[in-house]
């Protein structure tokens, strides 16, 4: 019999993407057994569900040049994330405040349940379209589960020459996901959205287009609109090659003084149901709060092989993901630590572009290793064995079935 042979570049190329699968695989079902193992079926349910999302990303980028095969995987690793969280069994946390929200509009009108709670009309208009329709609230869950993921997808899609699309499909499932699956947080998740396509615009030095979706995105969630402050990266390409270190300090001096004006004269604007976040608090400056400090530093490690316009990109995207540390510290002098998620969109891209960027070697290895360990350490930590989240996703309850 004929051995085969295969280039040494092929076999290296094989032997590399053999390990991280193992990788993913054997982190998965060891954290699972040793961290959920009173509910290991449905934690090997849900580890299961990601891989298989990242399987068919993973085969959508190596089949680009098919177009028709490209979007075919692309929709099937969203058909699988959509399906969880769209059709699971009004399960999560905030559903049943949804539930109110829906029968109230439907039986009111939106601007009149706007009147009295100040909640973000877009969400209110899109409650108010589906009750056109139908009373049924289901179906609004499934277009309002379709709607973030949609963004995410188009945007990875948007980037595919730049970012790696298993990586950024793993991420969004371990750092964003399963805290939507657990918690439900509707209107913010579309605003993330909307943000992280939005993000788009600003290497592209589009500032129209980027300002009227933060726009859009604060229509669904407050928050957003404090992502407005990177218009000023969008207005000029030397904003961003030259002045960024000098905004990010300027951000994080300016940040108390920031957060006391809003909590003391724009969060009474928004309503009673908003009052708690207008209480001031202390400054955080615990070690938690800098925490994603080691992974800031890891993508600055690779800053230097990204040139011209992929440099921009990702310098955009260490930006965004360093407001973490200026959120953990001074977010929660008025409860508004849930900013840190818009963060942990750009580290999504931002790993992304270094896994597609380096070359198939020991640092391939080892950064994937470390973005794989850290995100299940992530979703295990923060969801699965998180007391407040694990009776939320455990049995995993789906229309069809229960797990």
């Amino acid at each position: 019999m004929l051995a085969i042979t295969y280039p040494s570049e092929k076999r290296l190329r094989l032997l590399v993407n053999l390990l991280i699968i193992y990788t993913y695989i054997i982190t998965s079902f060891l954290m699972s057994y040793f961290l959920t193992n009173q509910h290991l079926k449905t934690s090997l349910f849900y580890c299961s569900v990601i891989l298989v999302a990242v399987l068919f990303a993973s085969l959508a980028e190596h089949s680009q040049k098919n177009g028709v095969l490209h979007r075919l995987f692309m929709f099937i690793s969203f058909s699988v994330l959509f399906f969880i969280y769209g059709f699971r069994n009004f399960s999560a946390i905030d559903d049943p405040s949804y539930i109110r929200i829906f029968e109230l509009v439907s039986h009111d009108g939106f601007f009149e349940y706007f009147k009295y709670s100040t909640m973000e009309p877009g969400y209110l208009i899109l409650n108010y379209i589906v009750s056109l329709f139908t009373n049924n609230y289901f179906y609004l869950q499934i277009i309002r589960s379709f709607i973030p993921l949609f963004l995410f997808y188009y945007g990875f899609d948007k980037l595919k020459k730049i970012i790696s699309l298993p990586t950024a499909v793993f991420l969004l499932c371990s750092m964003l996901y399963f805290q939507m699956l657990a918690v439900s947080l509707v209107r913010m998740f579309i605003a993330m959205g909307i943000v992280f396509v939005a993000l788009c615009y600003i290497p592209k030095r589009r500032p129209v287009k980027y300002v009227f979706l933060i726009f859009i995105a604060t229509m669904f969630h407050y928050s957003s609109f404090f992502m407005i402050i990177l218009a000023y990266f969008a207005i000029n390409k030397k904003n961003l090659n030259e002045k960024a270190t000098k905004l990010y300090t300027i951000t994080f001096f300016v940040s108390p003084l920031l957060f006391i004006l809003i909590g003391r004269f724009v969060i009474p604007l928004l309503g009673s149901r908003y009052r708690g976040y207008g209480l001031i608090d202390s400054i955080n400056l615990e070690i938690g709060a800098f925490t994603t400090l080691p992974l800031i530093l890891l993508l600055l490690f690779f800053y230097k092989k990204f040139e011209g316009h992929e440099k921009l990109y990702f310098k955009i995207f260490i930006f965004v993901y360093s407001l973490s540390i200026i959120i953990s510290v001074f977010g929660a002098m008025i409860s508004l630590g849930r900013l840190i998620f818009y963060s942990y969109s750009a580290f999504i891209l931002g790993s992304a572009m270094i896994t597609k960027k380096i070359n198939f070697n020991s640092y391939k290895i080892m950064f994937s290793s470390i973005i794989i360990i850290y995100g299940f350490l992530y979703l295990f930590y923060t969801q699965f064995v998180n007391p407040s989240h694990v009776p939320y996703l455990f049995p995993y309850e789906n229309i069809f079935f229960s797990i």
